[in-house]
């Protein structure tokens, strides 16, 4: 004797008795939803209680209308090699998928990418549509992933038409790959400007200074365009708490460029005179502290306009000679001249602020250097002269 189940297939792979004991020799199957169980399975026993040696299955035939089938294939061999990337940067697979069957698939094509990572064992799904693929054609699949939260070893499964129609085989529509994030743990490099320059602790600044806090990182991928992990704080005397700026405040801007430079400019309105102590935290888009320890400079502003410790130097000089000089108040001279004399207090060359140079408030060394000529490029005698400074302010 013998018997013959048959068992559906969902296309999830739950199995299913349809018929069992079918002893016919002819079994009409056009009955089975097609949609419920895409996939069938017919199971025989062959029983022989009394000779013990049971009949052997010559063959059996179904008859179908088939369905379609693919094959995904690398379209190149570095595909197979472990891709090692910067956090950040974007990893790139390529692959093409083509039809080896007579059959059109019904519906476009649904690529599922899942990422595994290995470090936080964290599973990320992504799906993308293909498009339709018709028999004898291809279709491209380009994988491309920003791989920012996604440092360590990475598994990535490519699973095109993931049981979403039915095919002939789904085995050859996987392909896997490993691809490594080295994390970003470079600290980033922080500076400090007051009115363009950077100063030495306690330099006179203005009252009303434009504090430039730089950012630079050396990663291209992770590029910071937002003030989180940028703490400032101000503190009026050496003894006083330090109060924390509001970086939504008016007088805060920001700007970021693609060289990844983040700026923050802090231009506080008219400080009173005192010393006073800035402090920064910064850190990257990634969190690297640009330091252990948080940027400390004390600086001191002085409302009155007043120019002092004007002297040149060196002096004596022989050939060359610049001026130095501090300048306190909160506006700077509309106008300087210096006059250089004779003993006698006659005026051998006059020095204008367009030959000096750029000026500012606080401790100055002018660009500009006097190599002892007078008005007409004459070389003036050795011995003793006088000089003398106009500054103009506010008419």
């Amino acid at each position: 004797t013998y018997q013959t189940d048959l068992i559906g297939v969902s296309i999830q792979g739950e199995e299913n008795i349809i018929l069992q004991d079918i002893t016919e020799s002819l079994t009409d199957l056009s009955f089975i939803n097609a949609d419920t169980f895409p996939y069938l399975r017919l199971q025989t026993n062959l029983i022989d209680t009394i000779s013990k040696t049971p009949m052997q299955l010559t063959d059996w035939k179904v008859l179908y209308e088939g369905v379609p089938e693919g094959i995904l294939f690398r379209n190149n061999t570095e595909n197979s090699d472990t891709k090692i990337v910067a956090e950040g940067d974007t990893v790139k697979y390529n692959y093409t998928f083509n039809h080896v069957s007579g059959t059109s698939f019904n519906n476009p094509l649904v690529v599922a990418y899942e990422i595994l990572n290995n470090n936080t064992n964290s599973i990320i799904t992504q799906y993308d549509t293909l498009g339709t693929l018709e028999v004898n054609d291809s279709l491209a699949v380009n994988f491309a992933l920003p791989t920012n939260g996604f440092a360590g070893e990475n598994r990535l499964n490519v699973f095109v038409n993931p049981r979403l129609q039915v095919e002939q085989v789904f085995e050859n529509n996987i392909l896997e790959e490993t691809f490594l994030v080295k994390p970003d743990t470079v600290n980033p490099l922080l500076d400090v400007l007051f009115d363009g320059v950077r100063i030495l602790d306690g330099d006179i600044v203005s009252a009303t200074p434009l504090i430039t806090i730089m950012l630079k990182d050396e990663n291209p991928f992770l590029t910071k365009n937002d003030t989180v992990g940028l703490e400032v704080f101000l503190s009026s005397c050496d003894s006083c708490a330090f109060r924390k700026i509001a970086l939504n405040s008016p007088e805060i801007n920001t700007t970021s460029d693609d060289q990844n430079l983040f700026q923050l400019f802090y231009e506080p309105q008219k400080l009173a005179d005192g010393t006073y102590t800035l402090m920064v935290n910064g850190s990257d888009a990634s969190g690297n502290k640009s330091g252990v320890e948080p940027y400390r400079i004390r600086f001191e502003v002085i409302n009155e306009a007043r120019i002092t410790h004007f002297y040149p130097y060196p002096n004596p000089f022989s050939d060359r000679v610049r001026f130095v000089f501090t300048l306190t108040g909160s506006e700077i001279p509309s106008g300087i001249k210096i006059q250089i004399m004779t003993v006698t207090g006659r005026v051998v060359r006059e020095i204008t602020q367009d030959e000096l140079g750029p000026i500012r408030i606080g401790n100055n060394l002018t660009e500009y250097a006097w190599d002892g000529r007078d008005e007409f490029g004459d070389q003036l005698a050795k011995g003793v002269y006088q000089y003398k400074v106009f500054l103009q302010t506010s008419g």
